[in-house]
């Protein structure tokens, strides 16, 4: 005790007391937003030392404040100072300790978010960082024999083999590969929590995680709006309204509702949940070895399918057909030259200028001989058959008087247009890696527009959290799974030509230039 506080009253010295805390012990004093302090609530219908491993799972948009949240979690449960929003849930306030803790999260926000986050927060004093070779502070050793790591997702999985864990946090969702390690490390029970904002990574929690026979046994989930972190409109908020709103202005609905809404949207209730976007399963780089003897020669079958539409572009497909059944989508537009497909709202184009490119395309496919008779073509049988309002002639009518202007065939067929039965057909198609059963359908790895459809296309889902998902599929995305369950239901597949027809395969194939190939 200093000579200061020797002269000083109980009351002074008290306040002074106070003081130091709040500057060098604030989790203490840190406090949840609303939905933050319910999915702590969900840890109260657990006892203290439960053996089982329980997953928590916090889906929030942006700016919520997670990562202060796993911040603050992950100093108590490691040195256990008195915070009432955490001592009041007997689980947390006597887990085991000393204990053993992880948190991954990207390198980015080891160094520049959580560096920051553990001075802010953790007790001052109370423990030693050290960098391990690394530019953040890789671990944080208590002195009451608590160990806290920070794991990187860009880190070899194997790193996070071997040690034993009490609790772990991820910040951000890791790579599915690394959930096969995380889940094995709290070999006595423990804590597992997920605080994420649901982007393209997440799709693997909603298939794995997320499912009926594990919600509400081993895994809980709480989903938050960044407007719960509102001033105005939330529960202990930190937001002013007007900055959530001009956060989120230049999204489009898609993205808004995952970084705003923490929901899943796309990835949660897919339709092709098989389909898997790495180049070892349904998106190959190229076409696989044991048919490009087959695409030189050109002996296999084209097929082009259209899904048209009033202001925005056309989404256009080009596939494959070999003779052992399997289809590849060699081609897509619009290409790489244009914005992703799901952020374009118009287009100039007119029946003439897609009668072009399709001819250019094709041509450059190495199959625009023989004027486009070899190529087998579809169109959506709705909207391609609808009449325009100013001509009383259909975009099918329209893309076929193109055609004959240039001296190129396309005439377009009507195929099968049953929601489920594509659904089914396409399923079938795509097979399923884990299960042995080898896919028959492919995209390439330059049709991003494809493969980005295929990964998003899912239900529709209700905001109600007591209901399951809608059977109305949901709208954004389709365009492109559509082009491929009009595929399935016309059975595309290889047709034998006459020799004299099969031509040599054009020099320009995986050239840049035209619709991504």
């Amino acid at each position: 005790m200093n000579e200061e506080d020797l002269d000083a009253t109980p009351a002074q010295r008290a306040q002074r007391e106070l003081q130091r805390r709040v500057a060098t012990e604030r989790c203490r004093y840190y406090v949840p937003n609303g939905r933050a302090e319910q999915f702590l609530n969900q840890l109260r219908a657990f006892s203290p030392n439960d053996p089982r491993n329980i997953i928590l799972i916090l889906r929030a948009g942006n700016s919520f404040g997670k990562s202060a949240l796993a911040c603050n979690i992950a100093a108590y449960l490691s040195r256990g100072k008195p915070n009432p929003w955490f001592d009041s849930i007997p689980y947390l306030k006597q887990f085991r300790r000393p204990n053993r803790g992880r948190i991954y999260t990207t390198a980015n926000a080891a160094k520049n978010t959580y560096d920051d986050e553990v001075k802010k927060w953790f007790p001052g004093q109370s423990y030693a960082p050290s960098k391990d070779g690394t530019t953040f502070n890789k671990k944080l050793k208590f002195r009451n024999k608590s160990v806290i790591d920070f794991f990187t997702f860009d880190q070899d999985v194997e790193q996070a083999e071997s040690v034993t864990l009490d609790w772990q946090i991820a910040d951000e969702p890791p790579p599915r590969k690394l959930w096969g390690a995380m889940k094995t490390r709290l070999r006595f029970g423990g804590l597992t929590i997920f605080v994420l904002t649901p982007l393209e990574d997440a799709a693997w929690m909603a298939d794995e995680l997320e499912t009926p026979e594990r919600l509400g046994k081993d895994v809980f989930v709480t989903t938050a709006d960044t407007e719960d972190a509102c001033i105005e409109h939330g529960i202990r908020g930190h937001l002013p309204h007007a900055s959530i709103e001009s956060m989120f202005s230049d999204f489009d609905e898609a993205e808004k509702a995952a970084r705003k809404g923490g929901a899943y949207l796309h990835l949660s209730g897919r339709i092709y949940k098989t389909y898997r976007a790495e180049p070892e399963f349904h998106c190959p780089v190229d076409i696989h070895d044991y048919h490009m003897a087959e695409w030189d020669r050109k002996d296999f079958t084209l097929w082009n399918v259209i899904d048209p539409h009033d202001r925005k572009p056309f989404a256009i497909g080009w596939y494959a057909a070999f003779r052992n059944g399997d289809l590849y989508t060699v081609a897509e537009w619009p290409d790489d030259s244009w914005l992703p497909f799901h952020k374009l709202k118009d287009c100039t184009y007119v029946p003439k200028d897609y009668a072009r490119l399709l001819k250019e395309t094709e041509a450059a496919l190495g199959c625009g001989q023989d004027q486009g008779r070899r190529v087998r073509r579809l169109i959506d049988p709705n909207f391609g058959n609808t009449p325009c309002f100013a001509t009383n002639t259909t975009i099918k009518q329209e893309l076929s008087a193109e055609g004959i202007k240039l001296g190129y065939s396309l005439n377009f067929q009507d195929p099968p247009d049953s929601l489920e039965g594509g659904h089914v057909a396409v399923k079938a198609l795509l097979g399923d890696v884990t299960k042995n059963v080898r896919p028959k359908m492919y995209d390439l790895a330059h049709c991003k527009n494809h493969i980005f459809g295929m990964t998003r296309y899912g239900w529709s889902e209700n905001h109600n959290e007591k209901k399951g998902l809608s059977e109305k599929p949901e709208l954004l995305h389709k365009d492109f799974p559509d082009l491929k369950r009009y595929l399935a239901l016309a059975k595309a597949r290889f047709i034998e030509l006459p020799k004299e027809q099969i031509i040599q395969r054009a020099s320009s194939y995986g050239k840049p230039g035209y619709r991504g190939v």
